[in-house]
């Protein structure tokens, strides 16, 4: 429990990381939610999902 928040923060990232090219191409605020939501609402693959949040994303520092 002590370290959800930093798995939460990771796993967004991770989320970003693994969308960036959506993300970068959407111009919209918008869009751009409604396109992540049905990524990520068809993503089946925690595992690569894991593996980027906590060793494609660099160390975090500071407190959470």
């Amino acid at each position: 429990m002590v370290e959800g928040p930093k798995v939460l923060l990771r796993v967004g990232l991770a989320l970003l990381k693994v969308y960036e090219l959506t993300v970068t191409s959407v111009t919209s605020p918008d869009v751009l939610r409604k396109v992540l939501d049905l990524r990520v609402a068809r993503s089946n693959d925690a595992e690569e999902l894991l593996a980027t949040a906590f060793r494609g994303i660099g160390s975090l520092s500071g407190t959470f």
